[in-house]
């Protein structure tokens, strides 16, 4: 028993190594693809089932499972271990895509992919078509999970008033049959900075949910800057591939809030075998017999000591 428990702990010394291992090894072999195809679920599944065996087992495929896959693939403060899951990994890369087709104008791709699918702005509205790219499939997958993380921030209010999707609904020109001849050229500045209710020097008739959203907007417009979309989760508002997935793991309600924060234990001055012994403790998860012998690996939950 007690050269068992010593084999135990050996292992459990080991995991740290392992952790930084499948980190920076395992978890970046598939980056480069994941930045430019939507992986099928399959692959995701695989390269999470790998990465998880690697931190817990040994070279002889030995070992238990301490921790659910799902704990440990998520932000230290919030409790995990840093690694990414493979689709959330995937998905957030992807979102780069989306960010500089609202952002990065001048690049090459994004004239070219703008122009044959009619983009631009309007990419956090659009579908996809048939006969579509591989890469514009992709892209449009990442958008219909980050897509609420966009939001747009009125500059100049000079965005065209039908055309941009500058609410939640999206376009309004795609709520309406037609658009008055009166009202085709308006801006968004144009309407909000009229009198209350602002759907009065509208024509063309609306909805009765977009015209409560008009009507209650309030803003400040700034004529020194342009209108443009920013990254909700980020404090200078640019999106990135971590702040991305920060926010599908809070939004999406994959992590449960927690109380308190667990930074603390990885700012510890001690070596990191002994952050990691703590932070499984902290979940109930250390291999104790009472442990072991309640998933059936030990006799006894009674230490022979």
């Amino acid at each position: 028993m007690q050269s068992r428990l010593a084999s135990w702990r050996n292992r459990l010394l080991n995991k740290p190594g392992r952790i930084a291992l499948a980190s920076s090894v395992l978890s970046s072999i598939p980056t480069y693809y994941m930045q430019i195809a939507w992986l099928p679920q399959s692959i995701c599944d695989s390269i999470d089932q790998v990465t998880h065996n690697f931190i817990w087992r040994d070279a002889n495929n030995k070992g238990i499972h301490l921790m659910s896959w799902k704990k440990i693939a998520c932000p230290k403060k919030l409790g995990g271990l840093g690694l990414r899951s493979a689709r959330d990994a995937n998905t957030c890369l992807l979102g780069k895509l989306v960010w500089d087709i609202l952002q990065s104008k001048d690049k090459l791709w994004v004239n070219i992919f703008s122009h044959r699918y009619d983009a631009g702005v309007k990419i956090l509205h659009a579908i996809n078509h048939q006969g579509s790219s591989s890469t514009w499939s992709a892209i449009i997958r990442a958008k219909a999970v980050l897509r609420e993380g966009f939001t747009w921030r009125a500059g100049s209010g000079s965005s065209s008033f039908w055309f941009c999707p500058w609410t939640v609904l999206g376009c309004f020109s795609k709520l309406v049959p037609y658009i008055d001849i009166h009202d085709l050229q308006l801006t968004v500045k144009d309407v909000i900075s009229s009198n209350n209710p602002h759907s009065q020097i509208l024509y063309t008739n609306l909805p009765h949910m977009a015209l409560d959203i008009i009507n209650n907007t309030h803003t400040i417009f700034n004529d020194q800057i342009e209108d443009t979309f920013i990254w909700s989760n980020n404090k200078n508002g640019v999106y990135t591939a971590k702040s991305g997935y920060d926010w599908i793991l809070t939004c999406t309600e994959q992590v449960q809030p927690s109380p308190h924060t667990w930074s603390w234990i990885w700012k510890l001055k001690v070596p990191e075998k002994i952050k990691f012994l703590i932070w499984l403790a902290c979940h109930d998860s250390v291999p104790t017999l009472m442990l072991l012998h309640h998933r059936n690996m030990a006799l006894s939950s009674t230490c022979p000591r």
